[in-house]
């Protein structure tokens, strides 16, 4: 699974894929993605979305809504052990046997899991037919968990309970966990890890009603690329021996509870860390919101990390900038933060110091989101943004799976799919007016934050909100 820091610090507009992309000249979009049309068709009440390009792979994504945000309370973790159930195959397609034919084709199989949405991705040669499409399918749209399964999964609770021992390692993805708990609580504030106190707790009860509930056709999509009309077939065919519940064309799409932004903080102190990390939020855009792009260029122009490796940050994006003012020759770290879901989102940055410099940086960065806020950007830095922004994007869509899973994530939040071309001229258009109000709005909003390492030197949360907004 990547990491939750690598996502929220360095992807442009979105949060569910993206790692840090270097500086590069600006340039167009990729020539497979350039040349490639986008048909979206609805085939026995499944949602479709054929790439047609002369990819050398034949790739399909099975986007689920079925992240973590639809957890309650008595099934925390659910999605965690979903992840690894649905690697581990069916009685009818176990594990083994989804593996050996993922081998033959020389296919790659990944599974996973975040807040708005559940992936299933697999690939292989296009001079291979899709026969392991109809054993996967059935694999992720199953019919509830047998008993022989349910006895097999009983290992998953040590692989659940590895995971989360991993992420006592990773202060940067607890960091953002945090983050996400205080700013919503519930929905979008569900962790997609399972809580300590769950795991090993879950029945197979509940595990076969969630699946039932949401690994449906009216919560999914599929997304091809490099598929002939006659694979296309092949996966129209594998859509008809899926059990009645996931196809059935009476089933109404349920009412997904709203994500409520309520702000709040959360510290975890650890001293044995080398660093102190500290993330500072609003409420930002959502996927269907206006403003998205808008915040795009704002988290632009204040910067993702350095643009280049090793060096001090003093001539770089605003709040590296800043920062390095602040905190002299200490080692630190800092980033704009733009978290973007189905409904809401969060802007604003995450910063990294040693335990004696974490204040300085602090308020050094948070000076500088409030400049931001309230005084808004210059057109110079508008277009700066604008580039870096469109840069990011065109180097992001050079990856087939990243432009397919841009896709999923418009259907399945109701939008129309938009090509990465559409983007880059919604952006090139974006004036300093319209992203100076949008500046404006997030400036008035109510912070969250959080903290994990040496918490010594670092303000609460009213103090933040004291110099965010200075």
């Amino acid at each position: 699974m990547a990491s939750a820091i690598a996502r929220a610090f360095c992807q442009p507009i979105k949060n569910q894929i993206g790692v840090a992309q270097p500086a590069r000249c600006l340039g167009a979009v990729s020539h497979a993605t350039a040349n490639s049309k986008v048909a979206e068709t609805k085939e026995k009440n499944w949602k479709i979305i054929q790439n047609v390009d002369n990819s050398p792979l034949s790739r399909v994504i099975i986007a689920v809504k079925a992240g973590s945000r639809y957890e309650t309370s008595s099934n925390l973790g659910i999605t965690h052990l979903i992840r690894h159930a649905i690697q581990a195959g069916s009685e009818g397609g176990n594990d083994l046997g989804i593996y050996n034919s993922l081998e033959i084709v020389g296919s790659v199989l990944n599974v996973n899991t975040g807040r708005d949405l559940a992936f299933v991705s697999f690939n292989a040669s296009n001079q291979y037919g899709l026969e392991i499409i109809e054993p996967l399918m059935r694999v992720v749209f199953r019919n509830g968990v047998s008993e022989i399964d349910w006895e097999r999964y009983g290992k998953f609770s040590s692989k659940v309970g590895y995971d989360l021992a991993v992420l006592n390692t990773q202060p940067t993805v607890k960091l953002l966990e945090n983050l996400h708990a205080v700013a919503y609580r519930d929905t979008l504030g569900n962790s997609v890890y399972c809580p300590a106190f769950f795991v090993g707790s879950h029945s197979r009860n509940q595990l076969s009603s969630f699946i039932e509930s949401h690994y449906s056709n009216a919560h999914a999509a599929i997304i091809t690329s490099g598929v002939n009309e006659e694979r296309y077939q092949q996966l129209v065919r594998a859509l008809d021996g899926l059990p009645v519940y996931a196809t059935s064309t009476t089933k109404q799409a349920r009412k997904d509870t709203p994500a409520k932004y309520w702000g709040g903080e959360r510290r975890e102190h650890m001293p044995g860390l080398d660093a102190t990390y500290v993330a500072v939020a609003v409420e930002g855009a959502s996927l269907k919101s206006k403003d998205l792009l808008a915040v795009g260029v704002l988290q632009s122009v204040l910067g993702q990390g350095s643009r280049i490796k090793y060096s001090l940050n003093s001539t770089g994006p605003r709040l590296s900038s800043a920062v390095a003012k602040a905190v002299g020759d200490a080692a630190f770290s800092v980033s704009a933060l733009n978290a973007n879901y189905s409904d809401s989102g969060l802007f604003g940055f995450v910063v990294a110091a040693p335990s004696n410099s974490i204040d300085a940086a602090l308020r050094a960065a948070c000076k500088e989101l409030s400049s931001v806020t309230k005084n808004g950007i210059t057109d110079q830095e508008l277009e700066t943004g604008k580039k870096r922004l469109i840069t990011g994007l065109s180097m992001k869509f050079e990856s087939k799976e990243a432009l397919m899973i841009s896709q999923a994530e418009q259907t399945l939040a109701g939008l129309t799919v938009a090509s990465p071309d559409q983007m880059i001229k919604q952006i090139t258009s974006l004036t300093a007016a319209e992203v100076n109000a949008v500046a404006k709005k997030l400036g008035e909003k109510w912070y969250s934050m959080s903290s994990v390492g040496d918490l010594t030197q670092v303000p609460y949360l009213e103090n933040i909100g004291e110099l965010c907004t200075r």
